[in-house]
């Protein structure tokens, strides 16, 4: 581990002792180049409530992260090859997947429950066909915000099913060609702002 994060995390620890509880929601943690042995540094953060912790270009067990007090994480270009402790994460309110080019494990998030997430970006993902992600099963019931922008998605029949009160959705670059599929989802969203013309 660099010497700057080993730095940030005294620098953290001694702030929390010194600090009421509500500043420690403004506590954000960045996290560059870890690697499995780095597992238990990420665990020991535990004591902490975290309003935003980014981990970048990692490769790690994201198991380390199930007993974290978690607002935002985000995790671009960082290897995920088991991303079942992020579904523990009951306090995970936005979530960045983006850049993984492969988020196929999802499928195996078979009890996770996101139900107070409210923005999940999963761009850049090579994701094509959103059945086989299953996101019904995920509990996605307060997502208000949705990027699956610079994907190869061609139907975006399993959006409705699975998200009831989007706000905000950007579907640009990807390869929607049926015009009226598009135009039926857009009535059925009345209230949402749909980002869909650039790149399809």
């Amino acid at each position: 581990i660099t010497d700057e994060n080993l730095e940030l995390i005294n620098k953290l620890f001694i702030n929390y002792k010194n600090k009421t509880k509500n500043c420690i929601n403004k506590c954000y943690v960045n996290l560059i180049n870890l690697h499995y042995d780095d597992e238990k540094l990420i665990e020991s953060l535990s004591f902490l409530e975290i309003a935003r912790l980014e981990i970048v270009e990692c490769n790690i067990n994201l198991n380390c992260l199930k007993n974290l007090c978690i607002k935002c994480l985000e995790l671009p270009k960082t290897f995920i090859y088991d991303i079942e402790g992020i579904c523990r994460i009951t306090t995970l309110q936005e979530l960045d997947l983006s850049n993984h080019m492969n988020i196929s494990n999802l499928i195996e998030l078979k009890n996770a429950n996101f139900r107070n997430l409210k923005k999940l970006n999963l761009s850049y993902n090579n994701i094509k066909n959103l059945y086989s992600i299953k996101m019904e099963q995920y509990g996605f019931c307060n997502l208000t915000h949705l990027d699956l922008s610079h994907n190869i998605i061609e139907d975006i029949t399993p959006i409705e099913i699975a998200f009831k009160g989007l706000k905000f959705l950007n579907l640009t670059f990807n390869r929607i060609w049926d015009i009226k599929l598009m135009e039926h989802f857009i009535a059925n969203y009345p209230d949402c702002s749909i980002l869909y013309e650039n790149g399809n």
